[in-house]
């Protein structure tokens, strides 16, 4: 693109080139902004496509959404860790492609991690969305604001409520776009065929994600504590949806209290979410909620919990001690590599 600009500024923009190449030069001399109008206007007018191409690439350079950190979080999380750590970080961002989860109690460091982890050099190739349920990322800068579409519904009823018939999910994905009472009025006449209460069951689904379409959500981070602790689950569940469409931006999900999403849910946004290019770092202190799918193909890190972990991951080293870590400490768990132990540091 900047190739054709400069190209075009070479050869004059077609006009004699000694009067182009006085322009050029008291155009050199304007300010940026002035500077970069007048090469863009040159690029309309010469190449209507190519023009059209910059103009979109433009937009999504210079969208909200690119600065995926506060700029001070590089100095702040990432620079004060030890080197083996940031090791660790660029590692689990460059080289490993799997999930990750952490499991810990509250207050033991899974979310001063995340922090860290965010704050790396290499996180800038992500896009993110971090689901804040308890304000603990306060000082980051949610500058991009998204609304949940109605496409999203055929993401959000899988993770609402999985166990579905599968032919009734698909009458609503091939109706996805018809009003609600219309829906109503199909899944009235299935009723002969299936449960009342499956019937009642996808309607009220229906009407939940009805009041929650156009509802906007911030980007890196989806301010959740202010939603009401009843609808909390829904929310994140229609955002985790939302992101799920678009299928071809690289990013990295962080899920902070895992444990309010069904375990049938969380396997199957594991599993999508490879599928979309989504990287998804569950956060949760409860791994009784956590299914096999997600346990067995994720580099898990543990940090202090009590010793009933060691037995949901096949752990059976008895130097392996989740339960006599301090805070801050945890154990790195990936498949084909022996465990090892790392301290993250606060701020």
């Amino acid at each position: 693109m900047f190739g054709i600009i400069k190209k075009k500024k070479k050869e004059g923009g077609g006009q004699k080139e000694e009067k182009w190449r006085k322009i050029f030069e008291e155009v050199d001399r304007l300010p940026r902004k002035e500077r970069l109008f007048i090469y863009e206007e040159l690029l309309r007018l010469s190449s209507p496509q190519v023009y059209e191409e910059y103009q979109r690439m433009k937009r999504l350079l210079e969208s909200p959404a690119v600065p995926m950190v506060h700029p001070q979080y590089h100095e702040r999380y990432y620079k004060i860790q030890k080197r083996g750590v940031r090791k660790l970080f660029d590692k689990l961002l460059f080289e490993r492609e799997e999930h990750l989860l952490l499991i810990g109690m509250t207050g033991s460091g899974k979310t001063t991690f995340v922090k860290a982890l965010l704050g790396s050099p290499l996180a800038d190739s992500y896009r993110a969305t971090v689901l804040d349920w308890n304000a603990e990322y306060e000082w980051y800068s949610s500058l991009a604001y998204f609304n949940i579409r109605r496409d999203a519904l055929r993401y959000f009823l899988k993770l609402m409520e999985p166990s579905l018939p599968q032919e009734m999910l698909l009458l609503l994905l091939r109706r996805g776009r018809v009003s609600v009472e219309e829906l109503e009025r199909m899944l009235q006449l299935q009723s002969s065929e299936y449960d009342y209460r499956i019937i009642r069951a996808l309607l009220l689904r229906l009407r939940a994600f009805e009041e929650l379409i156009g509802t906007e959500y911030t980007r890196p981070i989806a301010k959740l504590h202010s939603v009401d602790p009843d609808l909390r689950t829904a929310t994140t569940a229609a955002i985790l949806a939302d992101r799920l469409l678009d299928e071809h931006e690289r990013e990295l999900i962080v899920v902070e209290e895992a444990q309010s999403l069904s375990p049938e849910a969380l396997g199957f946004l594991a599993e999508e979410g490879r599928k979309k290019r989504k990287r998804l770092v569950f956060v949760t202190n409860n791994v009784e909620r956590v299914p096999a799918s997600v346990l067995h193909n994720s580099i898990v890190l543990v940090f202090q919990c009590l010793p009933i972990v060691k037995f949901h991951l096949g752990v059976l080293d008895q130097y392996f001690r989740p339960e006599g870590l301090k805070k801050f400490e945890f154990y790195y768990l990936a498949p084909g590599e022996r465990y090892k132990l790392y301290k993250v540091k606060p701020w």
